[in-house]
């Protein structure tokens, strides 16, 4: 979790024993430097984006996710969320 997003749980990873994380994030202000690169433990990830853009990198690759797109992330992949909209949700 990082101080730059909200996040609201929705109960899914106690559920799942973890295996599978959900929760809402809300941009609180665009990372200047980006998330880092990092990944995540959980057995399935995907985001779903509902307002604004953001960038991603995953190796040399760059994607950019706007409002309506929804990202799956194979399990261990190491990616840095580097540039977002003002209002990104």
């Amino acid at each position: 979790m990082r101080d730059i997003f909200s996040y609201k749980g929705l109960g899914v990873a106690t559920a799942t024993a973890a295996r599978v994380i959900a929760h809402l994030v809300k941009a609180n202000t665009a990372p200047e430097k980006g998330t880092g690169w990092h990944r995540h433990e959980a057995e399935f990830h995907t985001g779903y984006l509902t307002k604004g853009w953001a960038k991603f990198r995953c190796g040399d690759q760059e994607t950019l996710v706007r409002a309506g797109d929804c990202v799956r992330q194979r399990l261990g992949i190491v990616h840095d969320s580097f540039d977002d909209s003002p209002v990104m949700e």
